[in-house]
């Protein structure tokens, strides 16, 4: 993830201070909210799984607002499966 984090900041100077956040899906399915107060209405995030299930998540649909973001799998995911995130 540092190198990800590296590269965008590289080509945007505004991400450099934006460090990755962990985080994990908190039960089986294909919904997991993300609370985060740098989370605002227009935010989008970049999502890194950071376990093998997450990778057969498929399509993820974010819908933020202020304060959290809302995601929704096309495939079910595994309690407890990892992942990193960047707000941008």
């Amino acid at each position: 993830m540092a190198d990800i984090n590296h590269a965008l900041a590289g080509n945007f100077p505004s991400l450099a201070l934006n460090r990755p956040s962990s985080n994990s899906w908190t039960t089986t399915g294909n919904t997991h909210t993300i609370t985060n107060a740098h989370i605002e209405a227009n935010s989008v995030l970049l999502i890194v799984w950071t376990s093998a299930n997450g990778v057969q998540a498929g399509e993820i649909v974010q819908v933020a607002a202020a304060g959290s973001c809302a995601l929704t799998t096309a495939n079910s995911v595994p309690s407890g499966t990892t992942f990193k995130y960047i707000i941008l």
